[in-house]
C-alpha cells in the first residue's frame, strides 16, 4: 500500500516538491472558486431577467364624476424585448395548462398583448386565458380573467323647458348616468310612481297636478352608492281634445256627408300620447220654419231625432252640434269646443 505522499514526492528534487504543491493550492482554490460562483449563480437562477423598464398607469374608471374620487395604480413595468411572453385567449386545462377548444393568440408589442374584439350581444362578457412565459427552469404559465360590460350608444339630450310629466297617464322616460350600468341605477320619484319599462326605459305615473315630480337617482359607483342631483318635472293636465265630425271642428259640409257620419268624435291632435277620449252627450241645433230647434244625446252617437233634423235642412243652412262633453284617463269630464257647419 502506497501512501499519497510516497506516490506523490519520493524520489523527487525538493524543487518538483515545491511545484507539485503549488499546482496542488492552485487546484484547491481554483475549486473554491468554482463552488462560490455556482453557489452565486444559483441565487437568482430562477429570477426573470429584463432589459427594459416602461411606467405604466391604470385607473379603475376614466369617468369620473364631480365630488366622486379617481383611484389609480402607477408603477413600472418590465419586460425583455428579446424574449416575449405569448398570451392565450380561451378556455384551459388548469392542471395541464393545455388550451382547450378553440383559442386565439394576441400580438405583443413591449412586452404586451393588445386584445381586440367586437362584441355582439349587450350585457356582461367574461373573458381570460394564460400567458406562456419561457424561463431558465422551462415554460411557466399565468391565468389571468376579466370582464367587461357591452351597452347601446347613448345621447341625453334634457331640454330644461320642456321638462313636463302628464297626468294620469304613462310618460315614458330614459334615465342614465354616464360610466355606469343600467343595473346599477335606482331611480325614484315623489309625485306618483316610476318603474322599469320591458323596453329598457322607465315609465312615469304622477299622482297629482300642480306640484313638480321630482325624480331622485342612485347610482353605483366603485362599490359605493351615491345620489345623483335631483331633475324636477312640471306636472301638468292633458290638454282637452278637439271635437270632430268626419274630421273637420266646422266650416263647410256636404249635407250627404253630414247625415251619413255615426256621431261626434274627440281626437287629440298635435299631442304625443295616444289617449282615447269618449264623448258622453251633446246638442243638435239648428233654425227650423223660423224656429229654433234642438235635440240632445246622450253618448257620441247620432240620435234618430238629430238625423231627422239635419236631414231636413236645405243648402247654405247652419247647423250647431255644442254643449259637447267628454270623458277621458284621468276620469273627469271635459266640455270641449262646439262645431258649426254651413251646409252646403
Amino acid at each position: 500500500m502506497i501512501t499519497w505522499e510516497s506516490e506523490h514526492f519520493e524520489h523527487l528534487p525538493l524543487i518538483a516538491v515545491l511545484t507539485m504543491m503549488s499546482k496542488i493550492q492552485s487546484d484547491i482554490r481554483n475549486s473554491e472558486a468554482d463552488i462560490v460562483n455556482y453557489l452565486f449563480r444559483q441565487i437568482d437562477k430562477s429570477s426573470f431577467k429584463f432589459n427594459e423598464l416602461e411606467s405604466t398607469v391604470i385607473a379603475k374608471s376614466n369617468h369620473v364624476l364631480r365630488g366622486s374620487e379617481y383611484e389609480a395604480q402607477i408603477f413600472l413595468a418590465a419586460f425583455d424585448t428579446t424574449n416575449a411572453p405569448t398570451i392565450l385567449i380561451g378556455q384551459y386545462d388548469t392542471t395541464t395548462w393545455e388550451m382547450i377548444g378553440e383559442y386565439d393568440t394576441v400580438p405583443i408589442e413591449k412586452g404586451r398583448g393588445i386584445y381586440k374584439t367586437t362584441p355582439k350581444k349587450l350585457g356582461y362578457e367574461t373573458w381570460g386565458g394564460l400567458i406562456k412565459f419561457h424561463t431558465p427552469d422551462g415554460d411557466v404559465f399565468y391565468p389571468f380573467e376579466s370582464e367587461y360590460q357591452v351597452a347601446e350608444a347613448s345621447l341625453i339630450v334634457s331640454p330644461t323647458k320642456m321638462n313636463v310629466f302628464y297626468l294620469a297617464v304613462e310618460n315614458p322616460v330614459d334615465i342614465s348616468v354616464p360610466g355606469v350600468p343600467a343595473d346599477k341605477i335606482i331611480p325614484s320619484i315623489n309625485n306618483g310612481t316610476i318603474r322599469k319599462d320591458r323596453k329598457g326605459g322607465y315609465i312615469v305615473k304622477p299622482s297629482r297636478a300642480g306640484k313638480d315630480a321630482v325624480i331622485t337617482v342612485t347610482a353605483e359607483i366603485n362599490g359605493k352608492k351615491r345620489t345623483m342631483p335631483k331633475k324636477i318635472f312640471r306636472v301638468k293636465v292633458v290638454p282637452d281634445p278637439i271635437a270632430v265630425i268626419a274630421g273637420k271642428s266646422g266650416g263647410r259640409i256636404r249635407k250627404n256627408v253630414l247625415a251619413s257620419q255615426r256621431g261626434v268624435l274627440a281626437e287629440m291632435r298635435d299631442f304625443d300620447f295616444d289617449l282615447s277620449f269618449r264623448i258622453t252627450e251633446f246638442t243638435v241645433s239648428a233654425q227650423v220654419g223660423g224656429y229654433f230647434n234642438e235635440k240632445r244625446a246622450k253618448g257620441n252617437k247620432f240620435t234618430p231625432d238629430q238625423l231627422k233634423l239635419i236631414r231636413g235642412l236645405k243648402k247654405g243652412q247652419k247647423i250647431i252640434i255644442e254643449d259637447i262633453k267628454a270623458i277621458g284617463p284621468d276620469k273627469t269630464t271635459r266640455k270641449l269646443n262646439s262645431i258649426v257647419f254651413k251646409l252646403i
